[in-house]
């Protein structure tokens, strides 16, 4: 897999599903950090505009055959096509999200859920869903949501699970949120009643983004370039980087998702994870709320479902130890195992 560094020229905008119309309401959130998708769109979109295409009509009938081995021109890439991240990296270092299954003591150290200890399950003050599924939750806990939003270098994660004390990275550490005030325009002036508000992104000084790239070669992506990323078509500037590992524990018990996982790749009646054509039987899993994404469709003018998603730090337990194949078709959705 090819490595690639992304460095923003300026704010970055990813708009969350809340409808922009008149009435409805003037303050629009930002989904940040973005998902996946909106990562390929961009990498499709740029070699697809290297390769000379205007996106006029007939435009996919024009495309050269190794673009479109590589990318593809449907809804739908090539199942060769595989993108990972985005990741944070922190001073050069990259980041991944906190496991949902840990929880910081007072002295700084961890303690990692096991859902069948019901000593853990009691003082967390954990409860189960009725019928057949033991669907863990957490309740009378105000920061259950503050692991979302900490990060861990892969050393970090390996001494969290050993309930070391760990030095997380806060959210404040990598990124600001700042605020937008725009006018809509009727022409050259502009709409009355149109104001709104936008959430903006800026990365810390020494805060970087990272994402990984298989089946699409540098001719047809190359290794620096730019990128038209998010809302308002933001650029961003990407380059090639080596040295990036992601973490793995021989001894690991779980699948941690370093980016989030759509819900309807897991089957809550069974339970069990679906990738590939292969369903890989659950013992339980541990995550936050779900994260809801719409968005627009530009070839269709209108706009995308709600899809749900697991966000980024969720563990999932199989009920057995899954083979090589398994990780390996569990690590192109983001999976790893610790």
């Amino acid at each position: 897999m090819r490595w690639f560094e992304i460095d923003p020229l300026d704010t970055l905008f990813f708009r969350g599903a809340e409808p922009m119309e008149p009435g409805e309401t003037h303050v629009q959130s930002s989904e940040f950090p973005p998902l996946p998708i909106t990562l390929i769109g961009a990498v499709r979109t740029a070699a697809l505009v290297r390769a000379g295409v205007t996106f006029m009509p007939g435009w996919n009938d024009m495309v050269d055959a190794g673009v479109r081995t590589s990318i593809g021109v449907d809804i739908q890439p090539p199942a060769t096509f595989r993108v990972m991240g985005p990741l944070f990296a922190y001073h050069g270092e990259p980041l991944y999200p906190t496991p949902a299954d840990w929880r910081q003591g007072e002295d700084g150290r961890m303690t990692r859920l096991n859902p069948t200890n019901a000593g853990i399950a009691g003082r967390w003050g954990i409860r189960h869903s009725s019928g057949t599924v033991s669907l863990p939750w957490f309740l009378g806990e105000p920061s259950k949501e503050a692991a979302f939003t900490r990060w861990v270098t892969a050393q970090s994660l390996a001494a969290g699970d050993r309930g070391d004390r760990v030095s997380l990275v806060e959210q404040e550490k990598v990124f600001a949120t700042e605020s937008r005030v725009g006018l809509a325009l009727e022409g050259r002036r502009a709409k009355d009643g149109h104001l709104y508000s936008t959430s903006h992104i800026r990365l810390r000084s020494g805060v970087t983004m990272l994402f990984g790239l298989d089946g699409v070669p540098s001719s047809v992506f190359p290794d620096t370039g730019l990128l038209q990323w998010g809302g308002e078509q933001r650029l961003v500037q990407y380059r090639g980087c080596s040295g990036v590992t992601l973490p793995w524990s021989d001894g690991g018990s779980r699948w941690l998702a370093l980016i989030p996982v759509q819900a309807n790749r897991l089957d809550p009646a069974v339970p069990a994870l679906h990738f590939e054509g292969q369903s890989v039987p659950l013992s339980t899993w541990v995550s936050g709320k779900f994260r809801k994404i719409g968005g627009w469709n530009l070839a269709t003018r209108s706009h995308k479902p709600l899809i749900s998603w697991f966000p980024a730090g969720s563990v999932f337990y199989p009920a057995q130890a899954p083979d090589r194949e398994c990780h390996e078709r569990a690590g192109h959705l983001g999976l790893v195992w610790i």
